[in-house]
């Protein structure tokens, strides 16, 4: 068993290379759309850490401390490791830092600050957004709310330098193959979503669909996007909430779009009182967990205890249903997909502890059971995997741990304990390529309880 000690230092530490300048100085500090400056360490904070260890044998091949406290779950994209967070999340300012996965060198960091809703832990409990040679953030004219008002602006960054290459206005950004995408305030309410290109963040299309302000969900060539309401008369058919012909009519729908144009590829429905209760996962399925909410009789009071719904797998290609799975008394919640396995969360019932848990693996075309933890006495799971390495971070209030598991089988690894810093273990990891990449948090400055 590897013991590894995580302590953190503060201040902003570069390894390795100079660290390019961002945005000029009088920019990152004043003035909208740059109205946040890069997060410095304040009084009472620790900065976390950053490891990388190998997938089979739990080694260690470096450790860095990085300049924030509460920390994203770390992406792999090509070369490097993109995490975010701050220090103190009263201010809802945070940063975005991109690491050598080789090294662990800091090469480059620049300031976000969420969406315009604002964030509760820094922003870290968001992972960074990136694809198509660049990284998406988020900045508002004025960030602090309620009512969170000011205009929300995206920003492109080079993915190696963290140069800026384009703002544009729009918020909720996502990115696929060749694409970046925005949501948009649409004329008519509600919102759009709006195509980019990756590099120029020139529009390149604007999708015939109303959306929800919740990023699309993208893998690849796939954009699913989710919808609510009722379908209109026009063509191509829409979904807007005015449409709806009564109580218990609307609906949510999920739509995929075609990267190139943004055209409806297939659109599912959930039936009428449907609601879509998470963002969609994707892999080599969509899942979505779906409620469905009838009117009570008229007289009659609404029904008590949980609603009826599914986990529903869908063919990303053609939307065509492959499995699904009532959700019982229990709840139990799609968590992750990756190529050929589901990872369900759900209560384990029945323990004594007050924080039990499950975690189920399905398959993911079938969605038959593979292996089952069961009974886990912890109050906080994280999960990551590709198809032959999951990687849990198990926490309770006193400790927490990594544990490695093969993918197909749930056969364990190696496990080893990891120092976090209370009140918040906060620890996450992914896996890529081989190895592990393990974030856990400092001692950082909690947000209002209002958040």
């Amino acid at each position: 068993m590897i013991v590894m000690a995580l302590q953190g230092c503060g201040g902003t530490i570069i390894f390795g290379r100079t660290k390019p300048s961002v945005y000029p100085a009088s920019q990152a500090r004043s003035g909208p759309p740059y109205n946040v400056a890069i997060p410095s360490p304040v009084p009472g904070t620790d900065a976390g850490s950053v490891l990388a260890l190998d997938a089979r044998t739990g080694s260690l091949l470096w450790q860095v401390s990085v300049p924030m406290a509460a920390i994203s779950q770390p992406v792999v994209s090509g070369d490097m490791v993109f995490i975010q967070g701050g220090y103190d999340c009263r201010s809802g300012a945070s940063v975005l830092a991109a690491f050598d996965a080789k090294t662990g060198n800091l090469v480059w960091e620049a300031p976000t600050t969420g969406n315009r809703y604002g964030y509760s832990l820094c922003g870290a409990e968001f992972a960074p957004t990136v694809g198509s040679g660049i990284a998406l953030t988020n900045a508002s004219a004025q960030f602090q709310g309620p009512p969170f008002s000011g205009t929300s602006f995206v920003f492109g960054l080079d993915l190696k330098t963290g140069r800026t290459l384009w703002k544009v206005e729009g918020e909720e950004p996502a990115a696929g193959a060749g694409v970046a995408l925005v949501l948009v305030q649409a004329s008519t309410g509600g919102f759009s979503v709006r195509g980019l290109d990756p590099m120029s963040g020139r529009r390149r299309w604007d999708a015939a669909v109303h959306t929800v302000n919740i990023a699309p969900t993208v893998l690849g060539q796939v954009i699913l996007v989710q919808e609510y309401g009722c379908p209109t008369s026009s063509s191509p058919q829409d979904i807007d909430p005015s449409h709806c012909s009564g109580p218990g009519q609307t609906s949510s729908f999920v739509s995929s779009l075609d990267t190139a144009t943004g055209r409806r590829v297939w659109q599912v429905g959930f039936g009428p009182g449907s609601q879509v209760n998470r963002t969609p996962l994707l892999g080599d399925v969509a899942v979505f967990t779906f409620s469905v909410e009838t009117p009570p009789t008229p007289g009659q009071p609404p029904t008590e205890g949980p609603l009826p719904g599914a986990i529903r797998a869908l063919d990303p290609a053609t939307g065509a249903e492959l499995w699904r799975q009532g959700l019982s008394t229990q709840p139990a919640v799609p968590i992750l997909v990756v190529p050929g396995t589901v990872f369900v969360q759900g209560s384990a019932g029945g323990g004594a502890q007050p924080c039990t848990t499950r975690l189920d693996a399905l398959d993911s075309k079938t969605g038959v059971l593979r292996w089952r933890m069961d009974n886990l006495q912890v109050c906080g799971l994280d999960v990551a995997a590709d198809p032959q390495t999951t990687v849990l971070i198990l926490s309770t209030a006193s400790a927490t741990k990594i544990v490695v598991l093969n993918t197909s089988t749930g056969a364990e690894l190696w496990e080893a304990p990891i120092a976090t810093t209370a009140p918040y273990r906060l620890a996450h990891a992914t896996v890529s390529g081989g190895v592990v990449y393990a974030a856990v948090s400092g001692k950082f400055i909690l947000p209002p309880l209002s958040n």
